[in-house]
């Protein structure tokens, strides 16, 4: 997933783990997702942020166990707006993750 690809995407994580992201530059505003992923459930934050400077975010997902993961978005057809996000790493912190942020210090 690139940040140039001209479209107005919105991701949701479910209570129950799923993903769904959706394209919502449709002009009838009929919003159907693009793609519906399982993943892990009690998902509390997410972020998307290009933590490898490679040009293309990736998704950071805190979750209610104490940990954080790490996602990155595996690109299927080219020609189509397909693909899944891939867990790359978790961390595993002291307390509750309440929120996640992106900035400088």
């Amino acid at each position: 997933m690139r940040r140039d690809m001209g479209k107005q995407l919105m991701t949701v994580i479910t209570a129950e783990g799923f993903i769904y992201m959706f394209d919502l530059n449709d002009e009838d505003f009929v919003v159907s997702p693009l793609i519906v992923q399982p993943s892990l459930p009690n998902a509390k934050t997410m972020l998307f942020i290009d933590v490898d400077d490679d040009e293309r975010p990736e998704l950071v997902v805190g979750y209610s166990d104490r940990c954080v993961r790490l996602y990155k978005w595996e690109p299927g057809q080219p020609s189509e707006m397909t693909g899944r996000f891939v867990p790359v790493v978790r961390w595993e912190l002291e307390g509750q993750v309440s929120r996640i942020v992106d900035g400088l210090w």
